[in-house]
């Protein structure tokens, strides 16, 4: 498991109650001063939060490039919850010192008091980037976002848009300074937050939201990138993936749910190889589930889950026809014992009703029962019919289509819609010398 490379800083400020550790999922050690505490009262994920009493409570790291974020895009998103009334200018979270130009977010001053605020001097000069259109609530947890896009900051409440500027020319360059999450700046004024924090994320490089947005509904979670074969395993009845939860695997990776685990969260599954889903007993799987192969993805349900029903493949490539037989009713004409001519007839009914009938007649002396004539048409028709509907289809190796006796082929640029074929062979082509092994199936009616 591993964060997206944008993510520089990743607080959860999960814990127990009163502990004074602060673990940032990216590897930045914090110091902790005053009273600054993990506090199961409060939390928006996770069972807790961070706690600031407002008097010199607050948690600092040291200055590091990854808050350094100069002229490009950036993004710096957490979940506040006031407790009463802010002191003037009370910060959040700060990348900066009174002598350099990184950011601090923080409440406003007089007339702005409980209203967030971007201040920097990336222009040139300290100044107001960004103000929040409203007072921030002090009964319900608020999701902030300020996001920088080209030379656009906006800021967000709740995923909604409530200020933005253009930012031509302007430089967050935090160079030489630490960061903190409780107080303004890092050398002077003692401006300190009175409330709790959860999900405390610095991403640079990348405008996490460009527009209005749902805030998120879980936790952030690491993306699974496995560099050869994982198996994600969940047994029993435990609650797993509680977060969406992106596989980008570089091979095969195997998702396997046993029991009757909780899964309910969005699951995003992009391979360029294989995917094995397999879901045994009772659990609803994958039911926001997104699934976009590249090559293989094979579902399997076994006991009775809501979803995974079917298994499809892929065609790499391929050539097969569905043309009309010349023939769409047979007539076999024979001789009884006497003498006399008997005929027995067969017919493709649907075809004749589309395009009309094309007779063919077969003198079968040798046939002296009406039952046995009408056999006789009956095979040749199939026979005809067999020769009409054939294919050669390239697949990838060994992903079991070989073990179904029919297939059937939707190809909308063929105008084929789910047609049948019959497996009638199976080619295998192995040359390490040019790096081949290609898997063809030979097709025939069904």
């Amino acid at each position: 498991m591993a964060w997206d490379s944008y993510t520089k800083l990743m607080l959860h400020t999960n814990g127990a109650d009163e502990s004074t550790i602060f673990t940032d999922e990216i590897g930045h050690s914090f110091s902790v001063y005053g009273n600054a505490q993990i506090d199961t009262a409060q939390s928006k994920f996770g069972g807790a939060s961070g706690l600031f009493d407002g008097t010199g409570d607050y948690i600092a790291t040291a200055n590091h490039a990854d808050w350094d974020f100069g002229t490009g895009d950036w993004t710096v998103d957490f979940w506040v919850r006031r407790n009463g009334d802010q002191a003037a200018y009370a910060g959040i979270l700060c990348a900066d010192s009174s002598a350099l130009t990184g950011f601090e977010v923080h409440f406003g001053g007089a007339g702005k008091i409980n209203k967030v605020r971007l201040n920097s001097k990336a222009s040139g000069a300290w100044a107001e980037d960004l103000l929040s259109s409203s007072v921030l609530s002090d009964t319900t947890w608020t999701h902030v976002a300020i996001v920088r896009y080209g030379n656009t900051l906006t800021m967000y409440s709740d995923g909604v848009s409530v200020g933005s500027k253009d930012c031509t020319g302007y430089n967050y360059s935090s160079a030489g300074t630490g960061l903190t999450v409780g107080r303004l700046r890092t050398d002077v004024d003692n401006y300190y937050l009175r409330g709790w924090i959860d999900e405390v994320r610095v991403s640079k490089g990348i405008a996490r939201w460009t527009s209005d947005f749902t805030p998120p509904a879980s936790e952030y979670c690491p993306v699974l990138l496995p560099t050869s074969i994982s198996q994600l395993l969940a047994y029993g009845t435990p609650t797993v993936l509680t977060s969406a939860l992106t596989i980008l695997p570089s091979s095969i990776v195997q998702v396997v749910a046993i029991g009757t685990p909780v899964l309910f969260y969005p699951q995003t599954l992009s391979p360029p190889g294989i995917i094995v889903t397999v879901a045994y007993g009772t659990p609803s799987v994958g039911t926001y589930g997104i699934i976009v192969p590249q090559s293989i993805v094979q579902q399997i349900s076994l006991g009775s889950p809501t979803l995974l029903k079917y298994v499809w493949h892929v065609i790499l490539d391929g050539q097969y026809n569905t043309d009309s037989p010349e023939v769409n009713r047979v007539y076999v004409i024979g001789q009884d014992d006497y003498g006399n001519p008997i005929y027995g007839t067969a017919v493709d009914a649907t075809e004749g009703a589309l395009v009309g009938e094309r007779l063919d007649f077969q003198q079968e002396q040798a046939v002296p029962l009406t039952a046995q004539a009408a056999s006789v048409a009956v095979a040749i028709l199939s026979k005809m019919r067999i020769t009409t509907k054939k294919g050669l289809i390239l697949i990838p190796p060994n992903c079991g289509q070989e073990l179904f006796d029919v297939v059937q082929i939707s190809d909308a640029g063929a105008n084929q819609a789910a047609v049948s074929f019959r497996v009638v062979g199976i080619r295998f082509e192995y040359n390490p010398k040019q790096a081949r092994y290609e898997h063809r199936l030979i097709l025939g009616a069904p």
